[in-house]
């Protein structure tokens, strides 16, 4: 029975083709537009708050993998707030980090 429970939970790809890291952010994007803060608001969404890295991971189009080995190559361009053991992103980071890597087309010539 203790076998059973170490098997992973999911081991093919989702019906629905989606990682569990796009699953949860847009969970997440969905609890910020639930509770009026995804920008339709005047309060707005705090750059300071602290998401896990599965959801910054689903945003950004990374594996949380990906996250941990960049934590550990000390990648300066996405910083990351320890507290104790568990890891979070600020969401002001992971939406600037978008955007330096955001490319524009080209202007035809």
């Amino acid at each position: 029975m203790q076998a059973i429970n170490r098997l992973p939970k999911q081991i093919h790809a989702p019906a629905d083709g989606l990682t569990r890291e796009q699953r949860a952010a847009i969970n997440f994007m969905g609890a910020l537009h639930a509770a009026g803060l995804d920008g339709s608001s005047k309060a707005g969404v705090d750059q300071r708050m602290l998401v896990p890295p599965i959801v910054t991971a689903g945003l950004i189009g990374l594996r949380v993998q990906t996250l941990a080995v960049m934590r550990m190559e000390r990648h300066a361009d996405l910083p990351h707030v320890q507290i104790g053991r568990r890891v979070f992103y600020k969401l002001g980071d992971v939406l600037s980090f978008i955007e330096r890597r955001t490319q524009q087309p080209r202007q035809a010539a």
